[in-house]
């Protein structure tokens, strides 16, 4: 190979293939292009966004378990629910959002639904705390209804995330002990349970903490940092099966 005496690359150009097509979703640009390979040239890494999500999602779990545990006081509910509603929006749903683009199927669906969860519960309270919006009777059945979905919701990721660690595991066990002791709670008017609901949440915050930590720095650091648990120790994983194409697994990639 022959280069010029200005440094630049000669005629014959060493060349780098780059493979965007899964970093950039976009149908209309190529799967590949070649690029010189040079010193200087720019490398373009999508990091993984999953910390950015869960430090939103565990700050509202804990927030809304101190206030309605009673340790936050009545009138910090407004700043309780600001918060939470503009976590949904620009960190859970930006997250969900980009594990679509990186065609990760349960981070879309786990960021996107608990982000709706969080923005409508925040939405609200906010409209009943500046009396924009009146009731004339109980919403206990309406309240049950919702948090027993989401509890059913949250019993499918659990299920999901026994093929992760045994940390995402115990987050997605107490959120689901959240919502069914908050549909319980709403149904039979239990302050006991209304009570254990609390702590759940912050429990549920404080591993979700944990999880985002371990995200953050093992991203920083590109090593592991906090042990996140490893099912493999428990049983030999079976072996996977043929992977057959369906509408939502085209459409995921």
């Amino acid at each position: 190979m022959s280069h010029k005496h200005n440094g630049g690359l000669g005629d014959e150009h060493l060349v780098r293939k780059v493979d965007l097509s899964d970093s950039i979703g976009v149908s209309s640009v190529p799967s590949s292009f070649e690029l010189p390979l040079h010193p200087d040239a720019y490398v373009v890494d999508t990091k993984n966004p999953v910390a950015f999500g869960l430090f939103g999602f565990s700050m509202q779990l804990t927030l809304i378990g101190l206030l309605n545990g009673g340790y936050i006081e009545s009138d910090g509910a407004v700043v309780v629910y600001s918060f939470v509603l503009v976590a949904g929006i620009l960190q859970l749903i930006v997250t969900g959002l980009a594990m679509l683009i990186k065609k990760n199927l349960f981070g879309a669906v786990a960021f996107t639904v608990l982000g709706s969860f969080a923005i409508s519960m925040a939405v609200f309270n906010l409209l009943l705390l500046t009396g924009a919006v009146q009731l004339h009777g109980p919403i206990n059945n309406a309240i049950t209804s919702v948090m027993a979905i989401y509890a059913y919701i949250s019993f499918i990721f659990l299920i999901a995330s026994i093929k992760m660690d045994v940390a995402g595991c115990v987050n997605f066990l107490t959120i689901t002990l959240v919502f069914a002791t908050s549909a319980v709670a709403a149904q039979v008017n239990s302050p006991t349970l209304t009570t254990a609901s609390s702590w759940l949440s912050i429990v549920a915050g404080l591993v979700g903490f944990y999880l985002a930590t371990g995200a953050f720095l093992g991203e920083t650091f590109q090593r592991p940092v906090l042990p996140m648990g490893d099912f493999s120790r428990f049983g030999r994983a079976p072996a996977p099966m043929p992977r057959r194409e369906s509408g939502a697994t085209e459409f995921m990639g």
